[in-house]
């Protein structure tokens, strides 16, 4: 059901315009992300309303659709429940997976936060499709959570089935992924390194490193 090695969060704090957000540039980078290969996208817009977070999903859902790609709505599964096809990611603190699955069907992607071992697998007994794992490394977007590390890492793909998607999350960037691989790590999410460009030839970074990511889990 997922197939991605990579998952582009866009993260709207780095869409902001004069305190406001600014939809074309939220716009352009989904085009980005998705023209460099990325197929799982989620929209998180911790700031903004229900009806605002609707709006920007509607303003990119035909690109996704286009692109053959995944919507993924942080936090509100009532907002995927409005369109076809797009799933949902859930914090710890977010609400219960098994109320979102009744809501969204069995077909929808439901992602979960962990922070430990014992959530992996709870999240994993609970229905989810896939976990976000981390903070691995320390960032800015999570300072309140101390990093796990790499040997937290390893033990969850030692101990989890090798076919349930575990993307790691936190602090990562194209200088530390090989650290991620060398554990076992086979897909990780990206908010950052991805998309934090502006300036001159913007559009053209995160291409580039989106790009660059993908690259590192393609086998030869």
């Amino acid at each position: 059901m997922i197939q991605a090695n990579v998952y582009g969060i866009i993260d709207t704090h780095w869409c902001l315009k004069n305190g406001k957000i600014d939809e074309n540039r939220f716009f352009v980078i989904t085009r980005c992300l998705l023209q460099a290969g990325i197929c799982l996208i989620q929209l998180r817009a911790k700031k903004s309303s229900f009806l605002e977070i609707q709006k920007l999903a509607e303003k990119i859902l035909p690109l996704i659709e286009e692109f053959k790609a995944t919507l993924i709505i942080n936090d509100y599964p009532e907002i995927a429940k409005c369109f076809a096809g797009v799933g949902v990611h859930l914090g710890q603190e977010d609400g219960d997976l098994q109320e979102a699955r009744l809501l969204l069907g069995e077909d929808r992607i439901i992602g979960r936060s962990t922070h430990s071992l014992q959530e992996a697998q709870k999240a994993m007994k609970e229905g989810a499709n896939y976990i976000g794992f981390g903070p691995i490394f320390e960032t800015p977007t999570k300072p309140q959570r101390k990093s796990l590390g790499l040997d937290a890492l390893e033990e969850v793909m030692q101990r989890m089935p090798s076919e349930f998607p575990i993307f790691a999350i936190g602090g990562l960037d194209l200088e530390n992924l090989q650290e991620i691989i060398s554990v076992g790590g086979k897909r990780v999410a990206m908010v950052r390194e991805l998309i934090a460009y502006f300036g001159k030839e913007w559009e053209e970074k995160i291409k580039k490193k989106a790009g660059e990511a993908i690259s590192f889990f393609r086998e030869d």
